[in-house]
């Protein structure tokens, strides 16, 4: 049964990523390094591998639904979810100031920023990854607000990452890996006094969210 289970999972996780690359391509997006479908399955099968680990990934959520789960929540909370434009493969809904924003994650030469209308795309951060981009964007926000206490919500174009909006409860063993990245330096894994499978546990999802 656990077996049958497993093949089942695996079958649907390759046609999501399937139905993803194909919307993807047939929209005409001219955002991917390589034309090769095999390559881009690969890629965006990696990224949706870690988005699923994070917790916070709603998959097949809708911006309606989005915006009614965040609407009573504290400034900062957040969740991605799939984009309904088919230029773009994710959307980041989170609640500011100004009530419950959308901004869709743009992706360029296989690197993620923040969609901005209303600043020099050359200046945008870019990242390898969605959650290497969410992990960025809550470190400065937090730095912005420990340097301002007045003011530290609220940041250039008011966005404020704080905490998820988790769509299921992680593993104990996934808790503790954030955990560990969040207390620890780059490439202090290395100097764990740990078993080696535990060590390669934690460095498959080198994110602190």
């Amino acid at each position: 049964m656990k077996a049958l289970i497993l093949i089942w999972s695996l079958q649907m996780c390759m046609d999501e990523i399937g139905d993803r690359t194909q919307s993807f391509l047939c929209a005409g997006s001219q955002s991917v390094i390589t034309t090769d479908e095999s390559s881009i399955q690969c890629f965006i099968g990696s990224v949706l591998q870690s988005l699923r680990q994070s917790g916070f990934y709603w998959r097949g959520l809708s911006k309606e639904r989005a915006e009614s789960l965040l609407a009573n929540s504290q400034i900062g909370t957040f969740l991605v979810r799939d984009s309904s434009h088919p230029m773009y493969l994710f959307t980041l809904t989170v609640k500011t100031l100004m009530g419950v924003t959308n901004i869709r994650i743009a992706m360029e030469n296989g690197r993620f920023s923040l969609e901005s209308c209303t600043y020099d795309s050359t200046k945008l951060h870019r990242f390898e990854n969605v959650l290497q981009l969410v992990t960025y964007y809550i470190r400065l926000s937090r730095e912005t607000r420990n340097t301002d206490s007045k003011k530290g919500f609220v940041w250039k174009n008011e966005l404020y990452l704080d905490k998820p909006l988790y769509k299921r409860v992680c593993s104990l063993q996934h808790i503790c890996r954030r955990t560990i990245h969040r207390s620890l330096n780059k490439g202090g894994i290395s100097k764990l006094p740990i078993p080696d499978m535990a060590r390669l546990y934690i460095s498959k999802h080198p994110f602190p969210v």
